[in-house]
């Protein structure tokens, strides 16, 4: 896993702040794209009212 290669020592601070942040991104689009997919049953269909009654 990504995660398990992060070295947290004082000289890599801030490249481990990128990757622990890319691992974030990554995952958070992840889910997105699953939220997505899962409701992507086609469009929704709308009752529309007109305001004269036709």
């Amino acid at each position: 896993m990504a995660c398990q290669e992060i070295s947290f020592d004082r000289r890599n601070a801030k490249l481990g702040t990128m990757e622990a942040f890319t691992i974030v991104l990554s995952l958070t689009q992840l889910v997105y794209i699953l939220t997505i997919k899962a409701g992507g049953h086609g469009p929704v269909q709308v009752e529309r009212h007109n305001a004269l009654g036709r």
